[in-house]
């Protein structure tokens, strides 16, 4: 999402507001007429008993990234009556309330799978993607703020760490399910964790935080996907979330989940021909049975074996010849090694 201050607020959008043709709201409006927010919200819990209703006030946030707005307040001081007259203080109690998010999301989201009718679709074509997404801050004061490596940056940040689960289908990307991850570094002058009210929501998600690892909070929006009737063929992940373990526990949710991910040279062992070796040393002894690939023109060997824990089998790709896209040059990042050339 791209946002810039109020006051360079220029260009396209604005012209096309003042000209009176603003009525992408009236589509936007539409839709979720379409995928019954208003009912979702109800069951979901999230009502006011006066004011303003909650779907006026989820309408309003949801454009604001459209209109590159940063902020509640640069909404309100545009005074776009002809949207909403509500003042700054209402958006903020709303945003600030435990409402059940998670359960609002679900909804949306099963929505949206039975209009588009995903399960007719095969199964192989949808991916369950899971990443996680640092959140840097300032505010030494935060609650529940700690240290996070960044590893587009190379070093941690004080913030927060964002683990999420999306679906990827033919016709899109959907976002499922989130939860907060905190790290034991923190602050010298950092408050301690404050775990709010085990009853609620916001509570059960802070005490996850600080209790459960990401391998955990991942694998527990996975089932949570699945309980909701959501299927997929794959899991996909970085080579972060490449442990024995983790694969092992998604295939234990669902015998039809399958996972592609890209290994690290860790300290693992995977048996070949009898053998366990590291997945280095693995390489080291396959590297001279490469084959061209007609149809990406690089070198590979697709490599069956077994890792530990397990006597189902697995597959490891490695390649020569990929060449990684370039990035920018961030400041102050450390050089990765090339780990012998291999990726699988």
């Amino acid at each position: 999402m791209i946002t810039t201050k109020c006051k360079k607020f220029k260009g396209e959008i604005e012209n096309y507001l003042r000209n009176g043709q603003n009525n992408f709201d009236v589509k936007i409006d539409s839709a979720f007429f379409s995928l019954k927010f208003k009912t979702w919200l109800c069951k979901s819990n999230i009502i006011k008993k006066d004011g303003y209703p909650a779907s006026h006030i989820l309408l309003i946030l949801f454009v604001l990234p459209l209109l590159r707005l940063k902020t509640v307040n640069s909404f309100c001081n545009k005074k776009w009556h002809q949207w909403s007259v509500a003042g700054k203080d209402t958006f903020y109690r709303f945003k600030t309330r435990a409402y059940r998010w998670r359960s609002l999301l679900y909804k949306v989201i099963v929505e949206i799978s039975n209009q588009l009718q995903f399960n007719q679709e095969p199964i192989e074509d949808n991916y369950f993607i899971i990443d996680d997404t640092v959140l840097p801050k300032r505010g030494k004061l935060m609650e529940n703020v700690s240290y996070i490596y960044d590893h587009s940056t190379g070093r941690g940040v004080l913030g927060f760490c964002v683990v999420s689960l999306g679906l990827f289908t033919g016709s899109g990307y959907y976002p499922l399910d989130f939860s907060y991850w905190v790290s034991n570094r923190r602050h010298d002058k950092s408050p301690i964790v404050n775990n709010g009210d085990s009853r609620s929501i916001s509570g059960q998600m802070s005490h996850e935080a600080v209790h459960y690892t990401k391998l955990d909070l991942a694998l527990r929006m996975i089932e949570r996907a699945v309980s909701h009737g959501l299927q997929a063929g794959y899991v996909l992940f970085d080579s972060w979330y490449a442990w024995p373990s983790f694969i092992q526990a998604i295939r234990n949710i669902k015998r039809e989940l399958h996972v592609i991910c890209r290994m690290k040279d860790s300290k693992v062992l995977y048996e070949y021909k009898g053998k366990k070796y590291r997945p280095s040393a693995l390489y080291q002894k396959v590297k001279k049975e490469f084959r061209k690939s007609q149809r990406t023109g690089l070198l590979l060997k697709r490599v069956k074996v077994t890792m530990s824990g397990s006597d189902e089998p697995i597959v490891i790709v490695f390649v020569k010849g990929y060449n990684e896209p370039e990035e920018s040059v961030i400041k102050g990042k450390k050089n990765k090694k090339n780990p012998n050339g291999w990726l699988s």
